[in-house]
C-alpha cells in the first residue's frame, strides 16, 4: 500500500474513532421532567421555554436520540402541537434552528431524530419511527391530538412512512420528495403538504402525486418555491404551519380561533400576490380554499381562483410547462443512458453543448428544468461512484468522479469522493488538489 493510501486509511480509522467517542459521550441519559399537575407554571417549564435540547435519549431505545425545541409560549397552561422532523443527513439541529421562529409564532414544539438518515435499512428506520412516535407523547405539554410529521428528501420519505403507519399523525409535510404512490392503508392524515423548489430534481414527484383514494387527494396540496433540492426557507414552510393550524380547527382538534384563521388567510393572499407565475398562483389559491373553506368566507378567493383557471395566461402556462416536462424526460434519459456507456471525452463535449442551450420562451422555467436534469444525473453518478469506491474499482471510480465533478461542480461531495478515488489510485497530487 503506497503512502497516500496509508494516509487515507489512517484518516478513516481516526475519524471512526472520533465518531465512536462522540456517540459514547452523547449516550449519557438525561433526567426527564415529569408534568406537574399543579396549574401554576413550574420553573422547569419556564426554563425550557424558547430553548433547544440536543441528543436526548429515546426511552424505547437509549441508542436512539432526538433534539427538541420548546417555543417561547411553552410555559403557558394549554397543551401544544408537535412537529416531528426528519433530516436526510441525520442533522436534527438544522431544521430545528431553521424553523424555530415558526414554532414561536404558531406555538409548535419541534422534535427531530438524530439517527434517521439516508442509508438506514428498513429495520433501523422502523425502530426510529416507533421510538420517535412514542417519545413525542412523553414530552410535557404535547397535545397528542395534534401530532404532525415532516421531512426533507429521504427524511420526507421517512415522515411519510411514519404517517402511513400511524393514524396519530394528523398532518404531513414532505419537502423535496413525493409520498409513496398507490392507495393509503387506513385513514390518511387530515392534511398533506408537498413542497419543492422549482429546480428540485424531485419536483415532479411532489406535483404529480396521484392515488385512487379521493380522501387523500382532497387533503393534498402543493407549494413551489424558487430554489433547488433543499429544506424550504421558513417563509415557505410557514404555509404548512398555517395549514396545520387551520385543519386542526376545521376538524375540531382545537377550538376555532377566527382571528388566527383570518391572519393565516391574509398571509397566504399576500404571498400569492407576490408570485408572478400564474400556475404557482393557482396552486396557492387552491390551498387557501382547502384550508379555510367552511370556516371563513372564501367566496372572493374562489372567484379569483376560477378567474385564474379560465385565463389565457394560465392555459398558455400549462402548455409551456408540459412542453418542458417532455424535454426534461428526454434529456434526463439521454444522459442516463450515456452514464457508463460514453467516455469522458464525449461527456465533456456533449454536456457543455447541452449546458449552453438557452430558451427565448420562459427562460427561467427552462433553466429550472435543466437544473432538475443535472440533479438526476448528479444523484445517479453519486450512487455509481459510491459503488465503484466500495468495490475498489479504480477505473470506474476515476470515470464516475470525473462526471460527478463535471455535472455538479458546486457539490462538495463530488470533490471529496474524487479525492478518495485519487487516493485509491495512488495519485497524491490529485488527492490533495481535489
Amino acid at each position: 500500500m503506497n503512502a497516500c493510501n496509508h494516509y487515507f486509511w489512517f484518516m478513516r480509522i481516526f475519524l471512526l474513532l472520533c465518531i465512536v467517542g462522540i456517540v459514547s459521550c452523547s449516550g449519557k441519559k438525561t433526567e426527564s421532567t415529569k408534568v406537574d399537575s399543579n396549574p401554576e407554571v413550574t420553573s422547569t417549564l419556564i426554563e425550557k421555554s424558547g430553548n433547544s435540547f440536543s441528543s436526548q435519549p429515546c426511552q424505547l431505545d437509549a441508542n436512539l436520540h432526538y433534539s427538541v425545541y420548546y417555543p417561547t409560549r411553552f410555559s403557558a397552561k394549554e397543551k401544544l402541537p408537535i412537529l416531528i422532523l426528519f433530516d436526510p443527513h441525520g442533522d436534527p439541529e438544522f431544521p430545528l434552528e431553521m424553523y424555530k421562529s415558526l414554532a414561536n409564532a404558531y406555538d409548535f414544539i419541534l422534535m427531530a431524530s438524530k439517527e434517521s438518515k439516508n442509508g438506514n435499512n428498513a429495520e433501523q428506520t422502523a425502530n426510529i419511527i416507533q421510538s420517535m412516535l412514542y417519545q413525542c407523547r412523553q414530552i410535557e405539554k404535547v397535545d397528542t391530538n395534534q401530532i404532525f410529521a415532516g421531512g426533507f428528501s429521504g427524511g420526507a420519505r421517512v415522515a411519510a412512512m411514519l404517517a402511513h403507519s400511524s393514524t396519530s399523525i394528523k398532518g404531513l409535510v414532505v419537502c423535496g420528495a413525493g409520498i409513496p404512490a398507490g392507495s393509503w392503508t387506513g385513514v390518511p392524515p387530515n392534511l398533506i403538504v408537498g413542497i419543492a423548489g422549482n429546480s428540485d430534481m424531485n419536483l415532479s414527484e411532489v406535483l404529480n402525486f396521484k392515488t385512487q383514494d379521493p380522501r387523500m387527494m382532497s387533503r393534498y396540496q402543493t407549494i413551489r418555491f424558487s430554489g433547488e433540492h433543499a429544506w424550504p426557507p421558513a417563509s415557505v414552510m410557514e404555509n404548512a404551519f398555517i395549514a396545520f393550524r387551520a385543519i386542526a380547527q376545521r376538524d375540531r382538534f382545537t377550538p376555532v380561533d377566527t382571528k388566527q384563521l383570518e391572519s393565516g388567510l391574509a398571509f397566504l393572499k399576500h404571498q400569492s400576490d407576490s408570485v408572478s407565475n400564474v400556475i404557482e398562483k393557482v396552486e396557492l389559491y387552491k390551498n387557501m380554499v382547502k384550508n379555510f373553506q367552511g370556516m371563513l368566507n372564501t367566496q372572493n378567493v374562489e372567484a379569483t381562483l376560477q378567474k385564474l383557471l379560465n385565463s389565457m395566461e394560465y392555459k398558455q402556462g400549462l402548455s409551456v410547462e408540459n412542453e418542458f416536462k417532455q424535454t426534461e424526460l428526454k434529456n434526463r434519459d439521454y444522459f442516463l443512458r450515456a452514464l457508463g456507456a460514453k467516455d469522458t471525452g464525449w461527456w465533456k463535449t456533449e454536456f457543455h453543448r447541452w449546458e449552453s442551450i438557452t430558451a427565448s420562451k420562459s427562460p427561467q422555467a427552462f433553466e429550472d428544468m435543466k437544473n432538475r436534469v443535472r440533479g438526476v444525473i448528479s444523484l445517479s453518478t453519486y450512487m455509481s461512484l459510491n459503488r465503484a469506491i466500495s468495490a475498489l474499482h479504480k477505473e470506474q471510480s476515476a470515470y464516475f468522479s470525473f462526471i460527478y465533478r463535471l455535472v455538479d461542480p458546486k457539490n462538495n461531495e463530488a470533490w471529496y469522493l474524487s479525492s478518495v478515488s485519487a487516493a485509491m489510485d495512488g495519485n497524491k497530487d490529485q488527492c490533495i488538489r481535489f
